[in-house]
């Protein structure tokens, strides 16, 4: 995983990452309190859970997440 935008240059509005991620290898649910995250999708089939709500989600598709909310 590489911070591209990490939360303190954006004054904790949110935190920008690259990650390439191996089948079934995310994170586990979490919450992030002090920033939102923002994911644009370059290549693949991603599962994300966002609150209750699960979906597949595929290369060329973003996703914001607030602060506060719980993913995976």
């Amino acid at each position: 995983m590489a911070i591209r935008v990490a939360s303190d240059i954006t004054r904790g509005s949110f935190t920008m990452l690259e990650e390439e991620a191996g089948p079934r290898s995310g994170p586990p649910l979490h919450v992030h309190q002090n920033e939102d995250e923002h994911f644009i999708f370059l290549e693949g089939v991603v599962r994300i859970i966002c609150e209750e709500r699960s979906e597949d989600v595929t290369a060329g598709m973003t996703l914001a997440v607030p602060r506060g909310v719980p993913h995976a």
